[in-house]
């Protein structure tokens, strides 16, 4: 057994888990989400309830559609992940799921219409008041299925001396061989920038650009972090760090800097994020970096 990158949603009022209401059926754009009995590893419906984040995104991952909010009735649902409004985190300290762009908005359980239907909502935060309905738990699932690309390690390769492009001992590039199995550019690229957000989020505290009050103490990364409480600066953050995906993604970036300067925009504070792009393992097993054509 082995750890996924998928997880349930687990209800720390009922510990029901989180599932499309019509989990039973193919899961469409529009499903309802609910909570509901957990289901055993087989069942047809299972799948259904495990989640999983990209992006900032909590998708399903039985139809790969992302868990929003229906801004008048407050109900969630589910859609293809466009709007940046639908970005959600979870703070293991207070077991809160809450809203990226709007930290005030928090995923909670409500009773249905029928008494046996509990919808998952979004409700307003009052600090100090959390009830249970709004606390939850990520629970990591174990799965028996190895990762695919397992098999492209490949130790005595690395080793070799025809590997020319392996200049920096055995020991690094068989850590990066070892890395690329298990990820995609594409996964390196949004850990990267999930790292990034919270970066300029802890130096806008740190060097005191907005007020303090804006801030609250998170834990990312399992260290406490300070991230901003305000909904159009956690979007501007988010905005900025969004446009150099596409950079990333081709593995054209050498450097990204955070600039803070003045209202004249007098430049006072530079800070350098210097990206290094690691070789990937491609299909056939050789190995590509950003400057090859592969």
């Amino acid at each position: 057994m082995v750890e996924s990158n998928y997880f349930l949603i687990v209800s720390q009022g009922n510990y029901n888990v989180v599932q499309p209401q019509s989990a039973s059926i193919e899961v469409k754009p529009g499903a309802t989400v609910v909570v509901a009995t957990r289901k055993l590893e087989g069942d047809a419906s299972y799948e259904s309830q495990l989640w999983f984040k990209e992006e900032g995104y909590i998708l399903n991952k039985s139809s790969r559609l992302a868990l929003c909010v229906d801004e008048f009735d407050e109900l969630t649902y589910l859609r293809e992940k466009t709007h940046l409004s639908d970005r959600w985190d979870f703070d293991s300290t207070t077991g809160l799921i809450y809203c990226l762009t709007n930290t005030l908005k928090v995923l909670a359980v409500r009773d249905g219409g029928d008494a046996e239907i509990k919808y998952v909502v979004s409700s307003e935060r009052i600090s100090g008041t959390e009830t249970l309905d709004q606390l939850w738990i990520l629970e990591p699932v174990k799965t028996r299925i190895l990762p695919t690309r397992m098999g492209n390690i490949n130790v005595q390769s690395v080793e070799s001396p025809k590997d020319t492009r392996v200049h920096k001992g055995a020991t690094v590039a068989c850590i990066t061989r070892t890395i690329s199995a298990y990820l995609k550019h594409s996964d390196v690229v949004n850990i990267f920038c999930e790292f990034l957000e919270i970066a300029f989020h802890q130096i806008l505290f740190i060097r005191e650009i907005y007020p303090s009050d804006l801030f609250e103490r998170r834990k990312k990364y399992n260290v406490p972090v300070q991230m901003s409480r305000h909904p159009g600066l956690n979007a501007y953050i988010c905005d900025a760090v969004l446009a150099c995906k596409p950079d990333l993604n081709k593995g054209v970036v050498d450097k990204i800097c955070l600039l803070i300067t003045t209202q004249q925009h007098v430049l006072m504070e530079r800070f350098v994020f210097e990206v290094c792009t690691p070789y990937f393992t491609s299909v056939d097993g050789s190995m590509a970096g950003k400057n090859d054509e592969t």
